[in-house]
């Protein structure tokens, strides 16, 4: 179910409840409008797809650094995975350079990590609509990554292999 036929329902009910409440003379009818005019509201306006890992234009791909994401200042790396620019955040603490090198080995096998990302979403049809934003190297399995997608979507990276 799309986002605005969730919004379409729930201004429905919410408009339903208004009349019951207003027919009833019961004071909270007046928060029922106020929900239904602003689902109705979410419901026909148009979507933006807001992407938190939202790249440069042309990032430097395969470049350390520190790089805008998410509002916030985060070290690490964009590599280019189905044609978009992925970051790849790395999380600074005393396996640093153990997280850069893992990036790296990332970055020089994007082929075939382009490859398991095609096989992982053809897998796993929820995920087609999504976009891979970032990938986390925060966890203390140096082989294991967060992939955050927007929106809405977490898995596991393991090795090179996509995983839910």
């Amino acid at each position: 179910m799309t986002a605005s036929a969730r919004y379409l329902i729930y201004a429905g009910v919410n408009a339903g409840l208004f009349a019951v409440f207003l027919g009833l003379r019961i004071p909270v009818w007046f928060l029922f409008l106020a929900l239904a005019i602003y689902y109705g509201y979410k419901a026909v306006k148009k979507e933006h797809v807001f992407v938190s890992g939202v790249a440069p234009a042309s990032p430097p791909y395969g470049q350390f650094g520190r790089y805008a994401v998410d509002g916030d200042q985060c070290y690490g790396m964009y590599i280019k995975l189905s044609g978009k620019p992925v970051f790849i955040d790395i999380r600074e603490d005393s396996q640093l350079e153990e997280r850069k090198r893992r990036a790296l080995t990332l970055y020089e096998n994007a082929v075939a990590l382009d490859e398991s990302l095609k096989q992982f979403v053809l897998a796993n049809s929820e995920f087609r609509p999504r976009q891979l934003t970032t990938i986390g190297l925060h966890s203390e399995d140096l082989e294991q990554g967060e992939v955050f997608w927007e929106p809405d979507g977490y898995t596991l990276l393991k090795g090179f292999k996509f995983v839910s």
